[in-house]
C-alpha cells in the first residue's frame, strides 16, 4: 500500500493580486528594514501613504492570497514572494510567511 500525498494547493498567480504585488515591490524591497524597520513598519507606512481604495484593495487581495497560499511549503512560499511578487523579504518559517499574508489581509 502506498501512502497518499495530500493534494497540492493550486498554483498562485501573482497577476491576480496587483495590489499585493505593488505593496510587496514598493515597500518590502531590499532596503525595507533600513527604511521601515520591519514588515509591520512597512505596512504602517503604506497605510499612512495609500488612499482608501488602495488600502481596501490590499486588504481584499491579501486575504484572498493568504487563503490561496495556505499550506505552501516554506521554499515555495519564499519563491512565490521573491520571483512572483518581487519581494525582498524572506520569511524564516512558513508561519512567519503566513503571518505576513494575514497582515496584508488586515489580520
Amino acid at each position: 500500500m502506498t501512502a497518499r500525498r495530500p493534494p497540492r494547493p493550486p498554483a498562485v498567480d501573482p497577476a491576480s493580486y496587483p495590489a499585493v504585488r505593488a505593496f510587496l515591490r514598493g515597500y518590502l524591497h531590499e532596503d525595507f528594514e533600513l527604511e521601515h524597520g520591519s514588515v509591520e513598519g512597512a505596512l504602517t507606512a503604506f497605510r499612512a501613504e495609500a488612499d482608501l481604495s488602495e488600502r481596501d484593495a490590499l486588504k481584499r487581495e491579501g486575504a484572498a492570497l493568504a487563503e490561496a497560499a495556505r499550506g505552501l511549503p516554506l521554499r515555495e512560499l519564499r519563491r512565490l514572494l521573491a520571483d512572483g511578487f518581487g519581494c525582498a523579504y524572506r520569511p524564516r518559517s512558513r508561519e512567519e510567511g503566513e503571518r505576513l499574508l494575514a497582515h496584508l489581509g488586515g489580520g
